[in-house]
């Protein structure tokens, strides 16, 4: 038997030589693809100056993408899928003042899930979803900070909404910030919405080996589903 195993290892050695000295063998963990990727540098909540989207695909490991400020939520439809590959940031943009300002009524987007949604960073690669303006962020200098004054309760985005549609909400070693931004005018809810908001009972909802800091509301609330 370990002389048909010694055979064996040698014969797949053999078949992954090559003369050709350009080729290259990559060996890697195999990750999730759902669809087509999604461009790097990608607005998710706006193409081409719409005011929010539908999104479907696959974030790309390594990329980073934007959720601004300007514009509504994006939406993964229901029977649509969002798969994110590890070692993603999804950065929230924004004016800090004026018309569009970061956190504002109308200026809090989130991602709305009535489809599925898989964010699977690893421990040596999480994922992060974070405003990009450091300015904004708590000052590590001051902690503790007053929480009348931190601005980790200023609610800059909308977090993770999953509708009650929607199917597979799976969250793994992922860095989810400053969320619980405004409900949207003319919402059946008003105030502050949750940072991660499950309520479909044909939801399987994951939430394993994350850091979530921040929120204006409750960080997690699953009103529904299995988890």
């Amino acid at each position: 038997m370990k002389a048909i195993i010694s055979m064996l290892l040698v014969a797949l050695f053999l078949a992954g030589c090559s003369k050709n000295s350009d080729q290259q063998v990559s060996i890697s963990d195999q990750q999730l693809r759902v669809g087509d990727f999604i461009q790097n540098g990608d607005t998710l909540n706006s193409k081409n100056g719409s005011n929010g989207r539908a999104i479907k695909g696959t974030l790309k490991s390594g990329q980073t993408y934007y959720l601004c400020s300007l514009y509504a939520d994006a939406t993964i439809n229901k029977g649509d899928t969002l798969a994110i590959q590890n070692d993603v940031k999804v950065l929230v943009v924004g004016p800090k003042s004026g018309p569009g300002a970061i956190g504002t009524q109308d200026h809090a987007p989130g991602i709305v899930i009535n489809g599925s949604f898989y964010c699977l960073g690893t421990k040596d690669k999480p994922n992060w979803f974070t405003v990009a303006d450091q300015s904004l962020k708590s000052d590590p200098a001051k902690d503790p900070q007053d929480p009348k004054t931190d601005p980790a309760f200023k609610g800059y985005w909308g977090g993770l909404q999953g509708g009650n549609g929607a199917g597979d909400v799976i969250i793994k070693w992922t860095h989810i910030e400053y969320t619980g931004g405004l409900y949207p005018t003319g919402a059946p809810k008003s105030g502050n919405r949750y940072g991660v908001l499950v309520t479909s009972p044909g939801s399987n909802f994951v939430l394993e080996d994350s850091w979530l800091y921040g929120c204006a509301n409750d960080v997690v609330r699953p009103a529904g589903g299995n988890s």
